[in-house]
């Protein structure tokens, strides 16, 4: 996830039936799932764990279509960042051929 975000929602609609208490999700890139709590408590669960087998696979569930629209936003940053470097190059280019025509013309 890292550059991308330090962390992504997760809908706590989208947590098993148990986990009715929780007001806000988030998933770290450790693999944890940090949730608050109605009471306004934290809950840390680590999803690597065989026991939170279920949990993570709703959380993946509900985070993949995220990680995918912020890996597409990152891409298109990169590819609007290379076109304006080319377009940079290409004047740098045509201002070199200009200056070595124009110092061979002078000689």
């Amino acid at each position: 996830m890292q550059p991308l975000a330090p962390s992504i929602a997760v809908n706590q609609l989208a947590l098993p039936t148990q986990f009715g208490g929780v007001v806000q999700a988030h998933v770290d890139p450790t693999g944890h799932l940090v949730m608050q709590v109605v009471d306004n408590h934290l809950e840390l669960k680590d999803l690597s764990e065989e026991k939170n087998r279920d949990l993570m696979k709703a959380v993946v569930g509900d985070v993949v279509p995220k990680f995918k629209s912020l890996t597409s936003q990152q891409k298109r940053k990169l590819e609007n960042r290379i076109k304006l470097l080319s377009s940079i190059t290409k004047e740098i280019q045509k201002s070199s051929e200009a200056l070595s025509a124009a110092m061979s013309a002078g000689q």
